[in-house]
């Protein structure tokens, strides 16, 4: 939580579900001295919630325990109360300014408390307006739902799947549960992207935390050796894997598949991170296959790189529908978890874009 005194108005800024010592720590040492920020933490223990210990924040845990850790979040509520219920009465009590909350969109618990102290308060996303603008058309249509009970009586209902169709959407539109530099150098120290020719080059990655199947990842692989396209791919552990498990390309890629796009220089794999800003902005990238994150998107759109959507979860699903139906600037190849593609129909959606007569050139 951080805490700024400003000379008119105090911030207060709930930003974390799970920040480490070492972040506080980190963050703290990065304030000069003089700052009118201040950090105060509020104690977590991952066991009490039946999380692994050694998760240390959000970059390190995996997928499937990022709902546990959401409903673990609500431990916060007192502590939180009390620490703005003493700093109100404090202010009362001293030279009165405006209090100012502003909390993650994961911690919607805060609007009952700030309205209860009757406190300024604001959410903040990382999200697209307009795929927020469709989760609150949704959510209006679901509180008429739960008002007249309609729920309780449907013939075909579907609380106990992952995925569901909303009516009269196509099969294609299912929605989720969970929606309610340095690595570029080759031996020789130049740099990978500059040996390509101009717009010749696909980058692919996906979230840190839901990434694809294994399976999937296999297809994908097989989709870019086929292709012939120059790429560079982030790899990240696929679903069902330690995020921070070591690189298994044995289990994760076709065999040999690594040392063949080194030798022939048609691909770069990376493990992991790669500075993706810094990868869209080269003259030599034509495309993105992106999960169509907001964060991603905006990142790719202000370098003028078209899309390849592959939509896992949340929002994504809003972000690929302005991109690909408003904007022009994206292809659709899957949606879904449980979605299945095969190579050639990825190889297909490749070509689309990145082929000087294709979607990308329009």
């Amino acid at each position: 939580m951080i805490l700024s005194f400003l000379t008119k108005v105090t911030l207060v800024i709930l930003f974390a579900c799970a920040a480490s010592p070492k972040d506080v720590k980190r963050l703290r040492s990065s304030l000069p001295p003089t700052s009118s920020i201040h950090l105060l933490e509020i104690l977590f223990n991952n066991l009490d919630h039946n999380l692994p210990p050694d998760i240390e924040n959000t970059d390190s845990i995996p997928y499937h325990h990022i709902p546990i850790l959401l409903k673990a979040t609500l431990s916060f509520k007192p502590h939180f109360k009390k620490l703005i219920s003493d700093f109100v009465y404090d202010q009362q009590q001293h030279e009165p300014k405006p209090l100012f909350i502003i909390t993650s969109m994961f911690f919607e618990w805060c609007a009952e408390i700030v309205k209860e102290l009757v406190v300024f308060h604001a959410l903040f996303t990382t999200g697209g307006g307009f795929g927020f603008a469709c989760y609150y058309s949704l959510w209006l249509i679901w509180i008429i739902l739960i008002e007249n009970r309609i729920w309780l009586n449907l013939p075909h209902r579907n609380t106990d799947f992952d995925e569901f169709l909303l009516p009269d959407f196509p099969e294609a539109s299912k929605i989720h549960v969970t929606q309610m530099t340095e690595l570029l150098k080759v031996a020789d120290g130049k740099n990978w992207l500059d040996l390509q020719p101009r717009n010749s080059v696909l980058y692919l990655s996906f979230e840190s935390q839901n990434t694809i199947s294994a399976s999937q990842m296999m297809e994908l692989a097989l989709a870019l050796e086929a292709s012939g396209k120059n790429f560079i791919w982030v790899v990240r552990p696929p679903i069902g894997f330690d995020i921070n498990s070591e690189f298994k390309a044995n289990e994760w890629l076709p065999e040999g598949f690594e040392e063949r796009m080194k030798n022939s220089r048609q691909g770069l794999v990376i493990h992991k991170w790669a500075p993706q800003v810094d990868i869209l902005s080269h003259n030599s990238v034509s495309a993105f296959l992106s999960h169509c994150g907001w964060n991603s998107v905006l990142e790719s759109l202000s370098q003028g790189v078209p899309i390849i959507g592959w939509l896992k979860a949340s929002e994504q699903f809003y972000n690929a529908k302005l991109l690909e139906e408003e904007i022009g600037v994206c292809v659709e190849v899957a949606r879904g978890k449980s979605c299945v593609v095969k190579h050639q129909e990825i190889v297909a959606k490749i070509e689309l874009v990145m082929n000087e007569t294709g979607k990308g050139n329009e």
